[in-house]
Protein backbone atom coordinates (compact mmCIF):
# COMPACT_ATOMS: atom_id res chain seq x y z
CA UNK A 1 0.00 0.00 0.00
CA UNK A 2 1.66 3.34 -1.07
CA UNK A 3 0.36 6.55 0.36
CA UNK A 4 1.53 10.15 -0.53
CA UNK A 5 4.13 11.29 1.68
CA UNK A 6 3.57 7.94 4.09
CA UNK A 7 6.02 4.82 3.70
CA UNK A 8 4.85 1.67 1.59
CA UNK A 9 3.22 -0.37 3.77
CA UNK A 10 3.39 -4.49 2.86
CA UNK A 11 0.33 -6.58 3.86
CA UNK A 12 0.20 -10.46 3.31
CA UNK A 13 -1.53 -13.35 3.35
CA UNK A 14 0.10 -14.41 6.69
CA UNK A 15 -1.55 -10.93 8.39
CA UNK A 16 -5.22 -12.16 7.30
CA UNK A 17 -7.38 -13.92 9.46
CA UNK A 18 -8.67 -17.07 7.18
CA UNK A 19 -12.01 -16.25 8.10
CA UNK A 20 -12.71 -12.38 8.06
CA UNK A 21 -15.17 -11.81 11.46
CA UNK A 22 -18.57 -9.89 10.28
CA UNK A 23 -20.28 -8.06 12.82
CA UNK A 24 -23.58 -10.09 13.70
CA UNK A 25 -26.65 -8.71 12.78
CA UNK A 26 -28.18 -6.34 16.09
CA UNK A 27 -24.63 -5.87 17.72
CA UNK A 28 -23.50 -2.12 17.55
CA UNK A 29 -20.76 -0.29 15.92
CA UNK A 30 -17.71 0.16 17.75
CA UNK A 31 -16.19 3.31 18.40
CA UNK A 32 -13.82 3.11 15.89
CA UNK A 33 -14.35 2.18 12.19
CA UNK A 34 -11.50 1.45 9.43
CA UNK A 35 -11.80 2.16 6.12
CA UNK A 36 -9.61 -0.70 4.67
CA UNK A 37 -7.22 0.93 1.58
CA UNK A 38 -8.39 0.26 -1.62
CA UNK A 39 -5.63 -1.92 -2.00
CA UNK A 40 -6.29 -4.32 0.84
CA UNK A 41 -9.70 -4.93 -0.01
CA UNK A 42 -9.29 -5.46 -3.86
CA UNK A 43 -6.61 -8.12 -3.06
CA UNK A 44 -9.07 -9.60 -0.31
CA UNK A 45 -6.90 -8.91 2.84
CA UNK A 46 -9.55 -7.38 4.99
CA UNK A 47 -8.62 -10.07 7.09
CA UNK A 48 -5.25 -7.94 7.69
CA UNK A 49 -7.71 -4.92 9.24
CA UNK A 50 -9.66 -6.97 11.61
CA UNK A 51 -6.53 -8.73 13.02
CA UNK A 52 -5.05 -6.00 12.99
CA UNK A 53 -7.58 -3.87 15.43
CA UNK A 54 -9.45 -7.10 17.09
CA UNK A 55 -12.34 -6.16 15.11
CA UNK A 56 -15.26 -7.00 12.64
CA UNK A 57 -16.22 -6.19 9.37
CA UNK A 58 -19.79 -4.28 8.99
CA UNK A 59 -20.86 -5.79 5.97
CA UNK A 60 -18.78 -8.22 4.08
CA UNK A 61 -16.71 -7.31 1.38
CA UNK A 62 -16.94 -3.62 1.87
CA UNK A 63 -14.08 -3.40 3.54
CA UNK A 64 -15.27 -1.25 6.85
CA UNK A 65 -13.71 -2.36 9.88
CA UNK A 66 -15.55 -1.63 13.33
CA UNK A 67 -13.56 -2.46 16.76
CA UNK A 68 -14.34 -0.62 20.55
CA UNK A 69 -9.94 0.24 20.26
CA UNK A 70 -7.77 2.68 18.44
CA UNK A 71 -5.39 1.16 16.71
CA UNK A 72 -2.65 2.49 14.05
CA UNK A 73 -2.73 0.88 10.40
CA UNK A 74 -0.76 1.76 8.18
CA UNK A 75 -3.25 0.28 5.48
CA UNK A 76 -6.38 1.81 6.81
CA UNK A 77 -8.11 5.12 8.04
CA UNK A 78 -9.30 5.59 11.50
CA UNK A 79 -12.32 7.12 12.07
CA UNK A 80 -14.18 7.76 15.39
CA UNK A 81 -17.41 6.68 15.04
CA UNK A 82 -19.98 9.55 16.16
CA UNK A 83 -23.34 8.23 15.52
CA UNK A 84 -25.48 5.34 14.18
CA UNK A 85 -28.72 6.47 11.93
CA UNK A 86 -30.83 4.64 9.47
CA UNK A 87 -29.62 6.20 5.95
CA UNK A 88 -32.90 8.08 5.64
CA UNK A 89 -33.14 11.67 4.99
CA UNK A 90 -35.17 13.51 7.64
CA UNK A 91 -33.58 11.44 10.68
CA UNK A 92 -30.25 12.55 9.06
CA UNK A 93 -31.11 16.18 8.19
CA UNK A 94 -32.47 16.49 12.06
CA UNK A 95 -29.47 15.26 13.38
CA UNK A 96 -26.86 17.62 11.14
CA UNK A 97 -29.03 20.71 12.42
CA UNK A 98 -28.88 19.58 15.76
CA UNK A 99 -25.17 19.41 16.04
CA UNK A 100 -25.03 22.74 13.57
CA UNK A 101 -23.32 20.90 11.26
CA UNK A 102 -23.15 22.88 7.66
CA UNK A 103 -20.27 21.04 6.41
CA UNK A 104 -20.21 17.16 5.00
CA UNK A 105 -17.88 14.91 3.29
CA UNK A 106 -19.47 12.25 1.66
CA UNK A 107 -18.50 8.72 1.31
CA UNK A 108 -20.36 5.77 0.36
CA UNK A 109 -19.51 2.11 -0.58
CA UNK A 110 -22.29 -0.74 -0.92
CA UNK A 111 -25.23 2.12 -1.76
CA UNK A 112 -26.29 3.53 -4.73
CA UNK A 113 -27.10 7.27 -4.48
CA UNK A 114 -26.63 10.89 -5.64
CA UNK A 115 -24.38 12.42 -4.08
CA UNK A 116 -25.53 15.76 -5.09
CA UNK A 117 -28.66 14.74 -4.70
CA UNK A 118 -28.75 13.71 -1.27
CA UNK A 119 -26.23 17.31 -0.25
CA UNK A 120 -29.30 19.44 -1.77
CA UNK A 121 -32.18 16.74 0.20
CA UNK A 122 -30.15 17.63 3.63
CA UNK A 123 -30.51 21.26 2.76
CA UNK A 124 -27.66 22.26 4.78
CA UNK A 125 -25.78 25.56 4.53
CA UNK A 126 -24.06 28.27 5.85
CA UNK A 127 -27.50 30.03 7.68
CA UNK A 128 -28.15 26.46 9.09
CA UNK A 129 -25.79 25.51 11.49
CA UNK A 130 -22.23 26.77 13.43
CA UNK A 131 -20.24 25.90 10.46
CA UNK A 132 -19.13 22.64 12.37
CA UNK A 133 -18.20 19.67 10.01
CA UNK A 134 -18.08 15.91 9.60
CA UNK A 135 -18.12 12.72 7.29
CA UNK A 136 -21.04 11.07 6.66
CA UNK A 137 -20.25 7.52 5.23
CA UNK A 138 -23.32 5.83 3.73
CA UNK A 139 -22.94 2.10 3.71
CA UNK A 140 -24.44 -1.03 4.70
CA UNK A 141 -24.82 -3.23 7.84
CA UNK A 142 -26.59 -6.42 8.91
CA UNK A 143 -28.20 -5.97 5.41
CA UNK A 144 -29.17 -2.68 6.08
CA UNK A 145 -28.19 0.63 5.12
CA UNK A 146 -26.78 3.23 7.20
CA UNK A 147 -25.71 6.88 7.35
CA UNK A 148 -22.32 6.84 10.09
CA UNK A 149 -21.35 10.45 11.51
CA UNK A 150 -17.73 10.15 11.51
CA UNK A 151 -14.28 12.10 12.76
CA UNK A 152 -11.24 11.78 11.07
CA UNK A 153 -8.96 10.70 13.84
Amino acid sequence: VVRTGQPAVEVTQDQATAQVPALAAGSNLGSWLYESDRAVVQAGLVGAVTAATDGHELEPGLGYVTSDTAHDVGFARRYAVIEVLPLSIKPLRAWLRAQGITGVTIKKRGVRLDDEELRRQLRIGRGAGTGASTIVLLTRHAGRQVALALRAD
